[in-house]
């Protein structure tokens, strides 16, 4: 869907800008990405952790988008709304269908004890680490 159509159904609400709280949302983000780097430099990637490092950095990339949702006055609860809101930052319809693969991969970790293998923790770390650079800064590639 389109973010305007998550509007329209009411699962994204139009408020005042909060960058309060979108700068509180980034202290954490940068918290959270210096944690991910920090145990990848020091455990590495593997079997036994790809599962908890996806989580880590999917919660990064959903962090950064919140914060940039509130500081252009919307707020949501909606995983897929916050995904499509990248639409919105120029991301394109491939890096759109990453993110969402990325969502619905972590939901299957948490609901359904999925495992993913090293190759697709590799691949989700590299577009989270991309992705966040690209909505600190809002450019394109």
């Amino acid at each position: 869907m389109r973010f305007e159509q998550f509007i329209e159904s009411g699962d994204v609400r139009r408020q005042h800008p909060d960058f309060s709280r979108a700068e509180s949302l980034r202290a954490e983000t940068a918290k959270r990405r210096f944690f991910l780097k920090e145990v990848i430099e020091k455990l590495g990637l593997k079997e036994t952790n790809t599962n908890y490092l996806i989580e880590i950095a999917y919660d990064l990339l959903m962090e950064a988008v919140r914060a940039r949702m509130l500081e252009e006055g919307f707020e949501t609860r909606s995983h897929e709304a916050e995904v499509a809101f990248l639409r919105r930052l120029d991301f394109s319809e491939v890096e759109l269908r990453l993110a969402d693969e990325l969502r619905r991969h972590r939901n299957k970790i948490l609901y359904y004890g999925k495992t993913f293998e090293k190759d697709y923790a590799r691949k989700a770390l590299g577009f989270v680490e991309s992705a966040y650079t690209r909505i600190q800064q809002n450019t394109q590639p």
